[in-house]
């Protein structure tokens, strides 16, 4: 992303929330993790992080049952 590249924080938590409102798909949640975050950017991309997080966690507890 350009906006992390340059640091934009506004442009981030723009993308990140917009991100969010996508479905959600085991790849894309695993990219979301993946993303190289840098510590300015932790808290523009925490919901993203977290959102991914709860969608792997939900769909691998439901498969364990």
């Amino acid at each position: 992303m350009d906006a992390d590249k340059f640091e934009v924080l506004s442009c981030m938590r723009h993308c990140s929330q917009f991100l969010t409102s996508f479905h959600m798909t085991t790849e894309s949640a695993l990219l979301y993790l993946d993303y190289p975050c840098y510590t300015s950017m932790a808290v523009e991309v925490h919901h993203l992080i977290v959102a991914a997080k709860d969608f792997l966690a939900n769909k691998y507890s439901s498969e364990m049952k």
